[in-house]
């Protein structure tokens, strides 16, 4: 791509704002945070103690391998839960799909803690479930702390977003690629491994990018489900915030490491992509085909249970609302004393909520339409430099 010279016209004034803005805003507190993880504690000079103090003891360096470990292991099942739904809901025929997009789009709008709250309630060592098939089936099940619960509930909550992506790069996939390799005789799981998966995979690798993201720095679910498995997010809150003697300076370097860690796998993304772009015309869009026999049931029973799973968190929680109460705990009937206590007394916090979140999301999306577009139509060092701060410092 052939970069383009500065020019003080409309545009370069919108550069130059936006340019402002973003170091205003993300450069600026951002460089304090590094600022603040290379200074001593003790004596606020310049130096690497905060790091070595984490990298040589085993406590602090083990929840970054935790981190690690929960984000990849979430990321790869996120993109295979979305990838899958967003294929077969593309090239076959399922019934409501339009209700299961939409349902979609609702699991992944709240926040993943909601989802580890609902599903403590649901399968803790209390919860609705664990208590029914314990008393009818003498079945205890596995716990929904720890790794496997932190993972199970950031995997439903994420791969909504791996399913809108992945779904549509396949809406903009051209049907006569995949009659050609039906006519050079390839089967429909070659055809999706040599045609299909290569296509869509720039957008899949955007898409896993921002859920590994998510998930390495998600606080409210580890910290809901952890029981004693600390993750990174978990210890800059408890570095920062501790009551025994905060170290703002150690939890800085240890925000530090995720920052650049965050960075260089933004970088490396952006360096595939560049590699294995494709340019897809949609002048004839796939057609979905009905699958028949035993696998449109299979087809039928997969997409239902993982929309299922996706919305139990979101169905829960609004089932317990209308749950009658008696100071903290849950009584038999139905209320909406909730409703009215909340409205009451939390009618400020609820205006400021909806006020600041509706102004923040016009001023993103105002600032983020003028930043795609001066990186995409007017390529220079400066809009360059533009996209790679906005994507790095996700």
């Amino acid at each position: 791509m052939k970069l383009k010279s500065f020019r003080f016209d409309l545009w370069g004034f919108v550069l130059i704002v936006s340019l402002f803005m973003v170091g205003l805003f993300i450069v600026f507190p951002l460089s304090s945070i590094f600022m603040g993880g290379f200074q001593d504690t003790q004596t606020g000079k310049l130096s690497l103690t905060n790091f070595e103090h984490f990298f040589t003891r085993r406590f602090f360096y083990s929840t970054l391998f935790r981190s690690l470990a929960v984000s990849v292991t979430t990321t790869v099942l996120a993109v295979i839960l979305g990838a899958t739904m967003a294929y077969l809901t593309t090239i076959y025929k399922v019934a409501g799909k339009k209700i299961i997009d939409i349902i979609v789009i609702i699991s992944m709008i709240s926040p993943p803690f909601i989802g580890a709250y609902s599903w403590i309630l649901l399968a803790g060592r209390n919860g609705y479930l664990a208590q029914f098939f314990r008393n009818n089936f003498g079945v205890t099940l596995p716990s929904i702390y720890g790794f496997g619960g932190i993972v199970m509930v950031m995997a439903l909550s994420s791969f909504p977003l791996i399913y809108l992506f992945t779904r549509g790069a396949l809406k903009k996939a051209n049907s006569s690629l995949s009659e050609a390799a039906e006519s050079l005789g390839c089967n429909p799981v070659k055809k999706a491994a040599t045609m299909i998966i290569p296509l869509i995979m720039p957008t899949v690798l955007a898409a896993a990018l921002l859920v590994f993201t998510d998930a390495f720095t998600d606080f409210g679910t580890p910290m809901l489900l952890s029981e004693g498995y600390i993750v990174l997010p978990a210890l800059i809150f408890r570095e920062f915030m501790s009551e025994l003697g905060a170290r703002p300076n150690f939890a800085a370097s240890l925000s530090v490491i995720m920052i650049v860690i965050t960075a260089a796998l933004f970088m490396l993304q952006k360096y595939i992509i560049s590699k294995k772009s494709f340019k897809m015309s949609s002048l004839r869009p796939i057609q979905p085909t009905k699958m028949t026999g035993p696998w449109n049931v299979i087809l039928h029973i997969f997409v239902y249970t993982v929309v299922a799973l996706a919305t139990i968190p979101q169905l829960f929680v609004m089932f317990n609302s209308f749950r009658a109460t008696s100071g903290p705990m849950f009584v038999e009937g139905f209320s909406l004393d909730s409703y009215r206590r909340v409205f009451d007394s939390l009618g400020s916090a609820i205006r400021n909520t909806y006020s600041f979140g509706l102004s923040a999301t016009v001023i993103i999306v105002i600032l983020s339409m003028f930043i795609a577009y001066l990186s995409v139509r007017r390529p220079s060092v400066l809009t360059n430099l533009l996209d790679s701060l906005c994507m790095c410092l996700l």
